[in-house]
């Protein structure tokens, strides 16, 4: 992907206007596991500095119904204080019945203020139904600790595809 920016800003605010860049690579390891890295890059703007973010992940398959998913990224972005943030996920998917699928996804986050300790600690549980093609219902519900405040959010999707 090249850009001249983002959407918006193409058409409504040059001060925001940045090439930007990013690319995704794949290796199908085995049939049930793949490895995949990616890479954003953003020029600086007026009003914001450069960024950029690095990303890698390892998804496998042990069976027919059971997925594993885990995702390391780290934003890099180069003239704040904060520095380096990032976060690591985890998402397993075991289908109990023929298109419907349960999920839990702990998750981890730093802002990079503090290293080494993280800022958000979520754990995310879903349903995803799968009743046919091209159509896809999630429902999700989120349990977000930030420092000492708890949060919780329930979040309910229907996707569908051309």
């Amino acid at each position: 992907m090249v850009s001249p920016g983002k959407a918006e800003a193409i058409l409504h605010d040059p001060s925001h206007r940045g090439f930007s860049t990013a690319g995704r690579w794949q290796v199908d390891v085995t049939s049930r596991a793949t490895i995949v890295g990616s890479a954003l890059y953003r020029h600086s703007t007026d009003v914001d500095p450069s960024s950029g973010a690095v990303g890698g992940a390892f998804g496998f398959a042990p069976t027919s119904h059971v997925s594993i998913w885990t995702e390391g990224d780290a934003n890099l972005q180069t003239k704040t204080a904060a520095g380096h943030s990032w976060v690591v996920v985890n998402e397993t998917s075991v289908e109990v019945y023929r298109g419907i699928w349960l999920k839990i996804s702990p998750q981890l986050r730093t802002s990079g203020a503090a290293p080494g300790v993280s800022d958000l600690r979520r754990l995310a549980f879903a349903v995803d139904l799968l009743p046919r093609t091209h159509w896809n219902v999630n429902v999700s519900y989120y349990r977000d600790r930030a420092f000492s405040v708890s949060t919780s959010a329930l979040l309910a999707q229907l996707h569908l595809s051309i």
